[in-house]
């Protein structure tokens, strides 16, 4: 049976070489003779492992990437943005660049939390749009993206967090209501007023156990986006094949834009110093001298790309193939 989207598949693995007998290894403990942690220029072109698809057309279209791993924690190593490490069993993720000498949950500006698996709320957790959690029995979905702050509690923030019922046919009701032309949305609206919990978990026709999050694709459709958790309301554009889109003064007014067309490459060439450009979380270097950026860009984030700027007069052309 496929798995429903937006699901979060957990694989254990041991990462040692095969000599190691079983629990030879420690967690955090590398008997490889390199690190497949270790950054040399960014998150992005880390040496690693490869993950990757024996199916040739799945493999050529994205499903070939490089595999982070995570490593423990320590004081005094230097991180560059992207790196994740693990701390008291919890992951964090590097926002910028620094050298590591206070401990990750104390440090927000410097690390992101990127796991928490009861999906309950949690301080230093960037949040997107959408996003739901649980805080005292009671759920809230995300009505901006955010880094949650300790005390920022969704019941006492109306402007980051929307309440919403916890029951299956309170939410298919709150949800199908504007649903109603189509005939799926319809159902799901119709079973959520008759009030039957079973049934509004089993979907109308009571036999599918799936049906609830069924309904919700239709009524309350989540479709990341490239920007999605990174910045809000994002402009978006495109760029044909094998044209180059100009950006105009990027920073003016949004800070934030993205495509989801197959781009090349790029510059940022007129970027004056002291400005930044992120492409999907990775900074670019823009005062080298030469073009700034070229292929391959980073990798694509829920296929396609969030470009982020910050405030001036600053322009930047990708190329799309």
């Amino acid at each position: 049976m496929g798995r429903p989207p937006a699901v979060v598949t957990r694989i254990i693995a041991r990462w040692a070489p095969q000599e190691t007998p079983g629990g030879g290894v420690s967690p955090g403990e590398n008997q490889f003779p390199f690190d497949p942690t270790v950054f040399p220029n960014d998150a992005f072109s880390q040496q690693g492992y490869v993950w990757h698809c024996h199916i040739l057309g799945h493999e050529d279209n994205d499903m070939m990437r490089q595999l982070p791993l995570v490593n423990i924690w320590k004081s005094g190593k230097d991180y560059k943005t992207g790196n994740v490490i693990a701390y008291n069993n919890v992951n964090y993720r590097a926002r910028v660049p620094h050298d590591s000498s206070q401990a990750p949950n104390t440090r927000f500006d410097r690390w992101e939390r990127v796991n928490n698996n009861d999906g309950s709320w949690r301080s230093q957790i960037i949040y997107a749009v959408g996003d739901r959690v649980l805080h005292n029995g009671n759920l809230f979905k995300a009505l901006r993206v955010h880094q949650a702050q300790a005390g920022q509690t969704p019941p006492g923030n109306p402007a980051l967090w929307e309440p919403i019922p916890t029951s299956a046919c309170a939410q298919l009701v709150k949800f199908c209501a504007d649903d109603q032309a189509n005939p799926r949305g319809a159902a799901c609206y119709a079973t959520g007023l008759a009030g039957d919990e079973a049934v509004c978990l089993g979907g109308p026709d009571g036999t599918d156990g799936e049906a609830l999050m069924q309904c919700l694709s239709v009524c309350e459709p989540v479709h990341a986006t490239p920007c999605s958790g990174l910045c809000n309301n994002p402009v978006a554009f495109s760029v044909p094949d094998e044209t180059t889109f100009r950006s105009g003064n990027l920073g003016n007014g949004a800070t934030c834009h993205e495509t989801t067309s197959e781009l090349l490459s790029g510059t940022c060439k007129d970027f004056d110093g002291g400005r930044k450009l992120t492409i999907n979380g990775r900074e670019i270097d823009c005062d080298s001298g030469e073009s700034g950026f070229g292929y391959p860009l980073p990798p694509q984030r829920h296929e396609g790309y969030c470009i982020q700027t910050t405030a001036g007069e600053q322009r930047a052309s990708f190329t799309a193939f």
